[in-house]
């Protein structure tokens, strides 16, 4: 099983306007349960489903159903038989490592800008262009921003004809056995103290504790923090928690 097929929460929101009514990078449409979905996130969050999907290379398009994101990765839809609304991926937006948010831009903190170019040239761009962590993308334009930073999301501006990508953490592709994931988010709850550890020694120390729940690591700091509950997640772009399944 890949690792992307592993589980990975994030983000937040409902928009309207683009492809679909909520998304750029997705187009929407009626159909019957195109398939089968290996995995089930609990949410109640769209954006959630879509920056999951927009992360995971072998998804083509999700649908959120009774608190569950359901992630497809083969299409044999029948709209027909529409009973549930299906949003598949558009993968003239979609760039490899990097999670999606439509219609929203992290302001400032821009290292270069680029003009008439595509999603893919900018990601490439970003990956090759030291500190990058994300860009703002202008669909309209087809121009891009490179970031040295990404804000608080509370800080984020509503751009409908935007797409903000935010890179993986370098450490998402590293999936300890026995835990879900959670990209971009960290754990609030009752810690057990920070170390600076890599994330499969973290990941032993938590399995070594029978009241250990989960744990955060920090990409920016190298750090790990275990935890004894879980009372929920937030975001953070630096790090990715990991609970226990």
């Amino acid at each position: 099983m890949k690792f992307f097929l592993a589980s990975l929460t994030l983000l937040l929101g409902l928009f309207t306007c683009g492809h679909s009514a909520e998304f750029l990078n997705y187009e929407k449409k009626l159909s019957d349960l195109p398939g089968i979905a290996p995995v089930f996130i609990k949410t109640n969050s769209l954006e959630e489903c879509s920056v999951y999907c927009s992360l995971s290379p072998d998804c083509r398009a999700f649908i959120l159903m009774s608190g569950k994101c359901q992630t497809f990765t083969l299409l044999n839809y029948n709209p027909s038989k529409g009973k549930h609304w299906l949003y598949i991926k558009n993968r003239n937006y979609n760039v490899n490592d990097h999670g999606m948010l439509s219609k929203w831009c992290s302001r400032g903190n821009d290292i270069e800008n680029i003009d008439s170019v595509t999603p893919q040239f900018c990601g490439n761009k970003c990956r090759t262009t030291s500190g990058c962590v994300g860009f703002a993308y202008n669909t309209v334009k087809r121009k891009c921003w490179l970031k040295n930073k990404i804000v608080e999301r509370s800080e984020f501006v509503n751009r409908p004809v935007n797409i903000m990508y935010i890179r993986q953490p370098r450490f998402i592709r590293t999936q300890p056995t026995g835990f879900r994931y959670y990209a971009y988010k960290q754990i609030v709850g009752s810690d057990m103290g920070k170390s600076k550890v890599s994330i499969e020694e973290c990941a032993q120390k938590c399995k070594g504790k029978s009241f250990c729940r989960g744990f955060t690591y920090f990409d920016n700091e190298g750090m790990c923090q275990p935890f004894m509950s879980v009372r929920s997640k937030i975001s953070n772009y630096h790090a990715i928690a990991y609970i226990r399944q």
